[in-house]
């Protein structure tokens, strides 16, 4: 300690008096070794006088997160309602990608850590189970068509925060798990499957092609060396859907053909 040497060789500089000069060295050198060890105890006293106060805030803690991350919940669970309910509000409300679902998604996967990977998670989860129970209770309409897609943009917001998850998603039972996994595809291209996508055209009902053809469409257009794999699967999908009983779906039509004709237009759609 500097303050400590100062003293000592101040100190051992024999019996003769000392002048003015080492007298205030000596002095600011004790001051400064005083002070050394009155900030700890300074500290050490503060927390000493106020224990029971540091105690009560410690054990508090727990609680001011969790109410922390309630917050960050319901902010987040807000903006995925406007979300949803922007994508099936105008008459051409088919649940295509909006930038504004880019930005939001990416902003929840940011803040995975403030919300609580368990409370995506859950939130996921319950919009799995819902879709799997809407696609069995609703009779086809227009109404369950819009609820359906409502449940397909809130899946698809949560995407990138869960999809390190994806191959769960992928190979689960339930039908709105697998439409989950087709959801963080969409926005996610570069983690698409390509023959997992082909078999959702032959194994999940029809609301699911056009989000699959979707899925499809955003490879071709984001991930590099892909286009003729994806034309590919496009073409089965195609042949697929027009062997079909009734009237294919145009929209899932259409977005086939512009695949194979070169007729992409961004990963918006």
């Amino acid at each position: 300690m500097q303050s400590l040497n100062q003293i000592e060789h101040i100190t051992s500089m024999g019996p003769e008096p000392m002048d003015l000069t080492e007298i205030a060295s000596l002095i600011t050198a004790v001051a400064a070794l005083v002070a050394s060890f009155a900030w700890p105890a300074a500290v050490f006293l503060g927390v000493w006088l106020f224990r029971k106060e540091l105690r009560s805030v410690i054990a508090k803690l727990p609680g001011l997160i969790d109410r922390m991350k309630s917050v960050k919940v319901l902010e987040f669970e807000a903006q995925l309602e406007k979300l949803a309910n922007q994508a099936t509000s105008g008459e051409d409300a088919k649940g295509t990608i909006s930038p504004s679902e880019i930005i939001v998604a990416e902003q929840i996967a940011e803040d995975i850590e403030e919300i609580g990977e368990q409370n995506l998670a859950s939130q996921l989860d319950r919009l799995c189970v819902e879709y799997d129970t809407v696609i069995r209770i609703m009779p086809p309409s227009l109404e369950r068509t819009r609820t359906l897609t409502q449940i397909l943009v809130r899946m698809r917001i949560l995407g990138p925060a869960m999809s390190k998850y994806i191959v769960n998603y992928m190979s689960s039972g339930s039908a709105g798990s697998r439409l989950a996994a087709i959801a963080m595809m969409q926005i996610q291209p570069e983690k698409a499957d390509l023959g997992w996508l082909a078999r959702r055209f032959t194994e999940e009902a029809p609301f699911v092609f056009y989000h699959a053809a979707l899925a499809l469409q955003n490879i071709a257009n984001g991930v590099p060396g892909r286009l003729s794999q994806v034309k590919m699967v496009a073409a089965s999908a195609l042949h697929t859907l027009k062997s079909f009983d009734g009237e294919p779906d145009h929209d899932t039509i259409y977005v086939l053909e512009a695949l194979l004709e070169d007729r992409t237009t961004g990963i918006y759609v």
